[in-house]
């Protein structure tokens, strides 16, 4: 904007009375610009807890899916819950449970597949076996 424009917009040219009462005017529109940002802001905000809400579900289905599947849903969800550059931060902290919190398999179904796979019981095959899980992995 040129200077002249700046000139006119400060209502120097103006006679003092003038001046005042363009200055009000200026003020309330001022005012008035405020109070509808404020209001702006206000339902911005509202339908941000609505999306949020609604990625809060969507991610606690998407938690549930990769439980119940198991295996390599549990993997995938694992990577999603590290794409916080991607996903909204509701996936992030909902999948990020993942981590932690892998299903764990019980020691007759182990031992059963090691039956399976190695043609005995695993007390006949190691020398010891814990049958407490000292951690558990996705896959």
């Amino acid at each position: 904007k040129t200077q002249e424009h700046y000139s006119r917009a400060s209502h120097h040219h103006l006679p003092i009375k003038e001046r005042v009462i363009a200055k009000r005017k200026e003020k309330e529109a001022m005012i008035l610009a405020a109070e509808r940002l404020a209001e702006a802001e206000e339902e911005l905000a509202s339908i941000g807890c609505r999306k949020s809400a609604i990625h809060q579900t969507a991610a606690n289905r998407l938690l549930a899916l990769c439980r119940q599947n198991g295996g390599v849903y549990v993997k995938v969800g694992q990577h999603l819950a590290n794409l916080d550059y991607i996903l909204p931060s509701e996936y992030i902290s909902t999948l990020s449970s993942l981590f932690d919190d892998t299903p764990k398999t019980s020691y007759d179904d182990v031992a059963a597949v090691i039956e399976e796979d190695l043609g005995g019981k695993p007390e006949a095959i190691f020398d010891g076996i814990e049958e407490l899980p000292m951690a558990s992995a996705s896959l």
